[in-house]
């Protein structure tokens, strides 16, 4: 085991724990939002925004202590044994960065279909407004019946 394959695999490993836990949540929100249950969905959302800080401090330790090289750089500079290990574990971190992009845009589109309903609702609720027109005005009351004036204007 080369020095550098520690840090790359502590690296993968802990970005694999927090991507699964991630994952978890992205369920947790979906159940939440079929239910309607808001005060779960904000509990869960405050959690997740953890565990996306905790992404962001794993990300500049990466960055930290392996600059800007990518993996596939990485990868190339260990030996066959740890190179197969490595990737191993990168394409699991892969495969929970998919499931959670996917859970993501179910509940992205749960948002919308809610939002979308509470303005169907609204709609329903509130009275059409008049139609706005330019016009000559309807006359009202005595006006109506005669078809002038109770008062001659010229008077």
């Amino acid at each position: 085991m080369t020095v550098m394959t520690l840090p790359i695999e502590s690296i993968l490993d802990r970005l694999l724990t927090l991507h699964q836990q991630l994952n978890k949540l992205a369920v947790q929100k979906t159940d939440s939002l079929k239910k309607g249950n808001m005060k779960r969905l904000e509990m869960l959302m405050a959690e997740e925004g953890t565990l996306v800080k905790n992404l962001r401090q794993l990300e500049q330790e990466r960055i930290t202590v392996f600059g800007n090289k990518t993996i596939s750089l990485l990868l190339e500079e260990l030996q066959e044994d740890e190179r197969e290990r490595i990737s191993q574990l990168q394409e699991k971190v892969k495969a929970e960065y998919l499931l959670l992009k996917e859970r993501n845009e179910l509940n992205q589109q749960l948002i919308e279909q809610s939002l979308q309903f509470v303005h169907l609702s609204i709609d329903l609720l509130l009275p059409e407004p008049e139609p706005v027109t330019y016009g000559k005005p309807q006359k009202k009351g005595y006006e109506t019946a005669v078809g002038q004036s109770f008062f001659d204007s010229k008077a």
